[in-house]
């Protein structure tokens, strides 16, 4: 008879390997993929990741700056470990796109076998989590980040975004030594890839909050701040030094928006990403968002989306 831990490893290392199939599988199409869109400029026309030399140069710059010198940023896009990234895939690939499309989909397993790990630190049962990662693994809203190239911020971030809350979700705010170390590393690597990591405090004080339903409600605020505040504080030391990288909060572009415009744009904009997570079947190569103003306003594009997104929190509530 086998004893019943071992059986238990079996289930789950078949549980791992499956869930490796099921997120590689889907995309191995786009492996015949070439470079795209911005994959042309930030790859094959840019010096700053192709020559050692320049390194540094590139990881403390905006992700455009291989466009030349001017007196402020190109963008937006302060991303260093995205921008190493890049300078490695280049050292092993090249311009050759099959070995990129290769580290996007070992990435995109990578984050599949964290978010299957995370549902099981959660508590849920191996069934259970291994249904919740497959259909992350397949869900069809992951595209972009997998088949295009430069979608790999989307990967790198989530590896530390969930890897960060592997660690933490046993008992948020109590890790002590290797393991804080590693869990502030993993946080730092997802800030550093796309900015939306910033919400990392937020979603850590929630699950402090809901790991700790046992305590009083002062008891458990005290928690999750102790929990929120490191990662607090790594957030507030990224955004110093994406101000003095970028020069401000945001570059000036022709088309920034009003306050607002942009209140009067969330409702349509938070709408359609939740409308992409639960009803994923209008996919194509560029978002249908346009900003919504004082002068174009109406009932389609802002108090419909709004009352729809109340209307889901509510019911999550």
């Amino acid at each position: 008879t086998v004893p019943r831990n071992d059986s238990a490893r079996r289930r789950t290392a078949l549980a791992l390997a499956l869930l490796v199939a099921v997120a590689v599988v889907p995309f191995l199409g786009a492996v015949r993929g070439e470079f795209i869109y911005d994959d042309r400029v930030q790859i094959l026309d840019n010096p700053l990741i192709q020559q050692p030399g320049l390194l540094d140069q590139a990881l403390t710059s905006d992700v455009f700056a291989f466009k030349g010198e001017r007196d402020r940023a190109w963008s937006n896009y302060f991303r260093p470990a995205f921008v190493l990234w890049l300078a490695g895939n280049w050292r092993l690939f090249g311009a050759q796109p099959l070995g990129w499309h290769l580290t996007n989909l070992a990435l995109h397993a990578g984050v599949v076998l964290l978010a299957f790990a995370l549902l099981r630190r959660l508590g849920f049962a191996l069934s259970t989590a291994f249904l919740g990662a497959a259909l992350f693994a397949v869900h069809p809203v992951h595209v972009e980040s997998v088949a295009w190239i430069s979608g790999s911020p989307d990967l790198l971030m989530s590896v530390g975004f969930l890897g960060t809350l592997v660690l933490e979700a046993p008992a948020p705010g109590r890790l002590r030594g290797v393991r804080r170390i590693l869990a502030l590393a993993l946080a730092a690597l997802a800030l550093l890839s796309k900015e939306t990591a910033l919400l990392l405090p937020l979603v850590v004080a929630a699950l402090a909050w809901n790991r700790s339903g046992d305590l009083p409600s002062s008891s458990r605020a005290r928690v999750c701040m102790r929990a929120m505040l490191p990662y607090a504080a790594l957030a507030g030391a990224f955004l110093l030094a994406r101000h003095e990288v970028i020069g401000g909060f945001a570059t000036a572009t022709p088309w920034t928006l009003r306050p607002v415009d942009l209140a009067l744009s969330l409702p349509g904009v938070g709408f359609f990403y939740l409308r992409q997570a639960l009803l994923p079947f209008w996919i194509g190569p560029t978002y249908p968002l346009r900003t919504v103003t004082l002068d174009t306003v109406g009932w389609a594009n802002f108090a419909l989306p709004l009352l729809a997104t109340l209307a889901l929190a509510g019911l999550c509530w």
